[in-house]
This record gives C-alpha cells, sequence and structure tokens, in this order.
C-alpha cells in the first residue's frame, strides 16, 4: 500500500500550528496581536489535524475522509475569522472587528451548509488525494480563504516597509502568508508525488516563517499596544 503523503503532510503542518500555538500561549504578552494569531494557529492546526487523521487511519474509507474534510474545514473558517482580525487590527487599529468576525463565521455556516449537500468523497490514489470535491464549492472555499490571507500578506509586507525597527517581524509574516497563498492551489492541482511534495514543503516552510516572525521582537508592536478588539 502507498503512503498516504497527502496526509502525512497535512499532519506535519498540524504538528508545527499547534507548537506554534503552545509557544504562543507561553507568551508574557497579552494583548490582541498575540491572541488573534494564538487563536488562528489552533484553529488551522485543527483543520490540519481533522484534515489528515482520517487519510492516514482510514485510508481506503472515502466517506470518513470526506468527513474529515467537511469538518476540518468548520475549523478553517473560524481560523480565517481571526486572520482577519489580524489585518483589520493593522490597518484600523481602533475598529471593532467582532463583527466582522461574526460575518466570517456566518459565511463559514453557509459555505459548511454547501459542502455537506455537494459532499465530496475522496479518494487516495498513488499516496494522493483526489479530493471529488464539487467545483463551485471548490472556488467559493478558496476565496474565502483569499479575502483573509491576500490582505494578511499585503499589509505585512506593506508594514515592512513603512517600518523599519519591526522590517524583519513584518517581513517574515508577509511572506509566509505569501508562501501558503501559494502552496493552496498547488496542492489543489498536485497530480504527482514531487508536486504534492514541493506544495508541502511551501506550506510547512510558510508556517514556520510565520513562528519566527510573529514571536522575533522583545516586545510588541504596531497595534498591539493600541486599542484593536
Amino acid at each position: 500500500m502507498d503512503l498516504p503523503l497527502t496526509g502525512i503532510g497535512a499532519f506535519i503542518d498540524c504538528l508545527v500550528l499547534f507548537f506554534f500555538y503552545y509557544r504562543l500561549s507561553k507568551s508574557k504578552y497579552n494583548n490582541n496581536f498575540f491572541n488573534y494569531f494564538k487563536h488562528f494557529t489552533l484553529f488551522f492546526g485543527a483543520f490540519y489535524l481533522l484534515f489528515s487523521v482520517p487519510i492516514l487511519i482510514f485510508t481506503s474509507n472515502s466517506s470518513v475522509i470526506g468527513w474529515g474534510y467537511l469538518i476540518g474545514h468548520v475549523f478553517s473558517y473560524v481560523a480565517f475569522g481571526y486572520l482577519a482580525r489580524i489585518w483589520l487590527l493593522i490597518s484600523k487599529p481602533s475598529f471593532n472587528s467582532s463583527g466582522i468576525f461574526k460575518i466570517y463565521l456566518s459565511i463559514g455556516a453557509l459555505v459548511t451548509a454547501l459542502n455537506a449537500f455537494y459532499f465530496n468523497n475522496p479518494v487516495v490514489k498513488d499516496g494522493i488525494v483526489d479530493w471529488d470535491q464539487n467545483t463551485i464549492v471548490g472556488v467559493i472555499i478558496i476565496l474565502f480563504g483569499l479575502t483573509a490571507f491576500l490582505p494578511s500578506a499585503i499589509l505585512f509586507i506593506r508594514e515592512s516597509i513603512l517600518q523599519p525597527k519591526n522590517r524583519k517581524r513584518y517581513a517574515l509574516i508577509g511572506l509566509a502568508f505569501l508562501l501558503i497563498i501559494i502552496s493552496g492551489p498547488l496542492h489543489d492541482v498536485a497530480t504527482s508525488v514531487n508536486i504534492l511534495l514541493i506544495a508541502d514543503l511551501i506550506t510547512t516552510s510558510g508556517f514556520l516563517l510565520m513562528f519566527w516572525g510573529v514571536v522575533s521582537g522583545t516586545k510588541p508592536t504596531l497595534a498591539d499596544e493600541k486599542s484593536g478588539k
């Protein structure tokens, strides 16, 4: 039996994100910047956990893998909401983003309902998962994710230019988001082991760069000390 490479790569990312969450939980700083990132890593890690475990344990059971895909994405939508709160905190520190967060949760619920209606039955072939996803649902999920990741990448890169004292931190985080944006479509079109491994490497590198950027520096900056909610 071929190794379920898709599941292995996703599980590695899950471990990286949970370690990221653990380190942020131990941080002496208690502010929105760290808290939003902490919740993002927790929920995105849960997404990868539910994504990977069914593939690793129930490799030949399409239904179980499909349920892992469906439920895992619920956690990813919550992560999108926290990521939106991060880039809103950067661009408008005094803005109360709780309403935007609720909108993300509502949209996530609608996408989940649509995904359940067009339930997919993934198949593992040669170690790679064919997700058998409905095209419309797949496009909606990609666009939904981009509303959180793309502004984050742009704003962090912008801040790395505008704030020389924090250039390293913001450049690392901005680059991390760009890598994750690139790796997503690569995973979707991966039909060979080589492409899948490249996509996995880019994704894991992105999370590690994000971790390095968030924990770098000795004190909170940008909107960390301001009144973002």
